[in-house]
């Protein structure tokens, strides 16, 4: 979740600044768009108001959060990443079983490395 070595993150779209336990993973695109669930792209800290009723499945990035959030992909990954997230969410692809392990994989040697685990 991109925390500081005291395990502090920044909220993507408030600023707020927290431990990583007491924020959620929120992400830009919903968690329903399995394209895009575990997309790192698309899940970055956010605090727990900010992320309350945020994941609805249609697209509209038009409400104040949504609209920092939106600010702060082209901010953090360029411009055109909003609408990159949300062409790889709607194309529907599916994870494949050995995508996912590796996955595990490597956010499994990141928290070894940061010693989480």
């Amino acid at each position: 979740m991109r925390a500081d070595k005291r395990g502090i993150v920044t909220c993507c779209t408030c600023g707020k600044r927290n431990r990583w336990e007491n924020v959620d993973a929120g992400h830009y695109m919903s968690r329903t768009f399995t394209a895009t669930r575990w997309d790192f792209d698309n899940v970055w800290p956010q605090c727990k108001k900010d992320n309350f009723g945020y994941g609805a499945r249609i697209w509209k990035p038009d409400d104040t959060v949504r609209q920092r959030y939106t600010a702060f992909l082209r901010a953090t990954l360029g411009d055109g990443a909003p609408e990159r997230l949300h062409a790889k969410a709607i194309a529907g692809r599916v994870w494949t079983l050995t995508e996912l392990r590796e996955l595990v994989q490597e956010l499994e040697a990141q928290c070894q490395e940061h010693g989480l685990l």
